[in-house]
């Protein structure tokens, strides 16, 4: 939200306001700690910076229901492949996807590679830091992000609290923790994803943490769009790795 300051009333706002602001920016710091040591520690979620994993799941297409299974490998909150076989009423399809940034390609077996149009990098730019963040924690308590308070909600039938994160080069988001766990259960933000600018809700429900290379990892990630359901994956394996190779990451 902009702030309108008009000149010496701005001194008032900020000797009124600066203590209850500086007092709900630790609770929620607070709130992430209590989420990274539920995942096992700073030091192991620390590690899935890189990572490659292992993904089945569902995917909804229209009035059609197909079935897709993934390994991929992600760099930070920005690099990411991943190697996709998809069935979608019995044609099947395999694709390499790669997103390096800035841009994304698709490459079906046997057929050319295809560039990811502008409206859906806005989308893959965006669920990469997502994901990052749900993995790692950490950089939420960064400079660069600012968290605010949303009081408490139900997800799932489980009493969570909430957390708005902004950051400037980022869309603003809202993050949910499982009261009791601590685990984050939900992520929301709105975004511009089709061709008319129109925004439209995307929300990630993150659930079932198990233990995955040491950390307690969620093993279940549901996207609804505009409140409809597109696909439910469910990770069986995620590893950590010091460093994944350059070439990953390049045009397919």
């Amino acid at each position: 939200m902009r702030s309108m300051v008009w000149g010496g009333c701005v001194l008032g706002l900020v000797a009124v306001l600066a203590g209850p602001s500086r007092a709900d920016d630790k609770d929620m710091h607070a709130l992430v700690d209590k989420a990274i040591k539920a995942a096992g520690g700073a030091d192991k979620v620390a590690k899935l910076k890189n990572c490659t994993f292992k993904a089945k799941g569902t995917v909804t297409e229209g009035n059609k229901e197909g079935t897709f299974t993934v390994e991929g490998s992600l760099r930070g909150g920005t690099h990411w492949r991943m190697e996709m076989e998809a069935n979608m009423e019995g044609r099947v399809e395999q694709v390499t996807l790669v997103f390096d940034g800035e841009k994304g390609w698709a490459r079906p077996k046997d057929r050319n590679t295809e560039e990811a149009p502008e409206e859906a990098l806005v989308v893959v730019k965006e669920f990469t830091h997502v994901f990052h963040l749900a993995q790692t924690l950490a950089p939420l308590k960064g400079k660069d992000y600012k968290l605010a308070p949303l009081g408490e909600v139900q997800v799932n039938e489980r009493a969570t609290v909430g957390m708005k994160v902004t950051h400037k080069d980022r869309k603003e988001i809202n993050l949910y923790f499982d009261k009791e766990t601590g685990h984050l259960a939900k992520c929301e933000m709105n975004i511009k994803d089709t061709k008319d600018g129109q925004e439209v809700s995307h929300e990630y429900f993150f659930s079932d943490h198990k233990d995955m290379d040491g950390v307690k990892h969620f093993s279940k990630i549901v996207f609804k769009r505009d409140g409809k359901k597109l696909f439910d994956g469910e990770l069986s394996e995620v590893k950590a790795v010091d460093k994944l190779d350059d070439n990953l990451f390049v045009k397919p």
